[in-house]
């Protein structure tokens, strides 16, 4: 099921100008950034090219991406080699339609900015991403604009995030992205960006019936995935039953099943790990997308 921007809550940067230097010290198109200034990202698969001062949280951003979830891509995933970017320092001005400049220096020049896969995330005047809203609500928590927010007559640009504070402001993101990223290796997703959820008090009768459904096949996928965890540790045979975990919530199971073990396998709490597993999924696929990847798990754990 599509997104739609609605499911992404208010936008905390609407008092932000995403266009102004923002004390970066006006380097920008048409003379653009010096070397001196610009440093590189690294991730296992890219490279981006970025201020400086902005290469450690773009290191941490990508690797909270990654462990929320989703996969940035640095070519075309069905192998035809299309390149993909990521997409960073360029020295250019905004671009009309038919390709001709605007005038005005893109964030792209003063290396801000990024854009994330962009032919499923595109610039157009219809709202259309497949970036979920955790990972939405993780980047902009640590200081980046989002383009899916962009307002008329500017078009929607979801795959564009570009940094929307001072320099001084990027220790105090870069130290809630490692938190952030943390807390997630260990298993546990912040409170902060589980926000966007629905409260009992605002969800319509569908919403709490869909709920209702999507904690029942949960509860059934955590037994299930405890079972096949549990086997698969005492027969050391963790890949092939890892294997047979649908590829949508496998990386789920393992990063909130496995560690709910612990050491002590008698204190795992099945109905615990099932809310989180179903809170996780709602957030990051959708209500709809969620409960059909976890009967699409259900069924090959069954299998």
């Amino acid at each position: 099921m599509a997104l739609t921007l609605a499911q992404f809550g208010p936008n905390p940067h609407s008092d932000r100008d995403p266009n102004a230097d923002h004390g970066w010290g006006g380097f920008q198109w048409p003379k653009g950034v010096p070397d001196d200034k610009l440093g590189v990202a690294r991730t296992a698969r890219f490279t981006v090219t970025v201020r400086l001062e902005l290469v450690e949280l773009l290191d941490a951003a990508f690797a909270l991406i990654d462990a929320l979830g989703y996969t940035v891509f640095d070519h075309n995933p069905d192998g035809s080699g299309e390149n993909w970017g990521p997409w960073s320092y360029q020295n250019r001005d905004i671009k009309n339609d038919d390709g001709t400049g605007t005038g005005i220096p893109s964030n792209h020049s003063r290396a801000k900015a990024v854009d994330l896969n962009a032919p499923l995330n595109p610039r157009k005047t219809a709202f259309v991403t497949n970036i979920p809203p955790i990972v939405v609500s993780a980047m902009e928590q640590i200081g980046f604009f989002w383009g899916g927010r962009y307002t008329p007559p500017t078009k929607f640009d979801p795959m564009h995030f570009e940094y929307c504070f001072t320099p001084t402001d990027v220790p105090g993101h870069l130290a809630l992205a490692q938190r952030y990223l943390s807390d997630i290796q260990g298993g546990q997703i912040p409170e902060s960006l589980t926000a966007l959820s629905l409260e009992e008090d605002d969800m319509t009768d569908n919403d709490r019936e869909l709920l209702r459904q999507i904690r029942e096949i949960a509860a059934l996928a955590a037994e299930r995935a405890l079972d096949a965890t549990k086997h698969a540790i005492e027969s050391r045979d963790s890949g092939n039953n890892a294997a047979s975990i649908g590829s949508d919530v496998r990386n789920l199971i393992t990063s909130i099943v496995i560690p709910g073990l612990g050491s002590d396998e008698q204190s795992v709490d099945p109905n615990l790990l099932a809310d989180q597993l179903a809170h996780h999924l709602a957030i990051t696929f959708g209500s709809v997308a969620a409960r059909t990847a976890l009967v699409q798990a259900t069924d090959k754990l069954v299998a």
